[in-house]
């Protein structure tokens, strides 16, 4: 079944989601301050001093496989963020160094994956061709609009980086390429 997996997800999420921060909640917090966006792409690597040396005047987010790069290199990411339904998300998660990290996710994050975090969660509402998400964001209360990020975390990183007010926005280890 289509649907399955974003069911189980969405049902399981439901109790992490009512002592989630909402991301409309940090929207132009951080208006003017540069973002970099970390992917897992071969130029990651490269600019992996770079990165370190911008620690302290950007804001960083990674979400995936980058959180691990970024934890082999040392190096801690502002926001972290998760949007895949899938149970290999569980293993990028348990084999990566930051379990207190600030995250974004969205109502189909694999909710065993969603377990593993331990610093802020921070729900971001996402477009969902299933009514009883909108249904059920307006129980809890939740509101504003759906937040278009397409289905990637790097596109998810982007896009609240752009809404929390970052500007410039780097991108690094987006190569569309997957080393190994």
């Amino acid at each position: 079944n289509f649907g399955e997996p974003f069911f189980q997800n969405f049902y399981a999420n439901i109790n992490t989601l009512k002592n989630s921060l909402e991301a409309q909640k940090l929207f132009g917090q951080f208006k003017g301050l540069p973002a970099i966006i970390c992917g897992a792409g071969p130029s990651l690597d490269k600019n992996i001093a770079l990165l370190k040396s911008y620690r302290k005047k950007a804001v960083i987010f990674a979400g995936g496989s980058a959180l691990n790069v970024l934890g082999d290199f040392g190096i801690s990411p502002h926001f972290g963020a998760g949007i895949d339904p899938h149970k290999w998300q569980l293993s990028r998660l348990l084999f990566n160094q930051f379990f207190e990290l600030p995250f974004f996710y969205g109502n189909r994050f694999h909710h065993e994956s969603l377990q593993c975090i331990h610093g802020t969660k921070i729900y971001t509402s996402i477009p969902s061709y299933y009514p009883i998400v909108e249904w059920m964001e307006k129980k809890l209360g939740i509101q504003g609009e759906s937040i278009c990020c397409g289905s990637s975390v790097s596109t998810l990183c982007l896009e609240m980086a752009r809404l929390i007010g970052c500007k410039p926005i780097i991108l690094i280890g987006m190569d569309l390429a997957f080393t190994n």
